[in-house]
């Protein structure tokens, strides 16, 4: 007697999984203290668009975290360093605004006597 593998052959085509959309937006907004915190003390030198860019990242997170980062974005553009909060996730998403800020405040000849990346 034979024995069937009941098991599907094995496919060199792999299944790709949908992605679904459930917009949030409208329910997680950014802070608005700390979106007019960042407008008020926002260099001169700084576009709108990288503006924007510091504000939406502030979507999604609790008061107090959007504070910190709020905080540490105004801390950098001061010139007082990279300041980091011990989660990768909001780490990470810091340290691409210092680096585009810094980009940018380099390629406009302004100073922010940090450390180059």
């Amino acid at each position: 007697m034979t024995r069937q593998n009941s098991a599907a052959p094995s496919s060199t085509k792999k299944k790709e999984l949908r992605i679904v959309m459930n917009d949030q937006t409208k329910r997680f907004v950014p802070n608005p203290h700390c979106a007019a915190l960042l407008a008020n003390v926002l260099p001169d030198w700084v576009p709108p668009q990288l503006y924007f860019r510091m504000v939406d990242s502030l979507t999604g997170h609790s008061k107090g975290m959007a504070t910190i980062m709020t905080e540490n974005l105004i801390k950098f553009m001061a010139g007082c360093g990279r300041y980091l909060t011990g989660i990768q996730h909001i780490d990470n998403q810091l340290l691409s605004l210092y680096k585009e800020i810094d980009e940018y405040a380099e390629e406009h000849n302004q100073n922010l006597d940090n450390v180059p990346f």
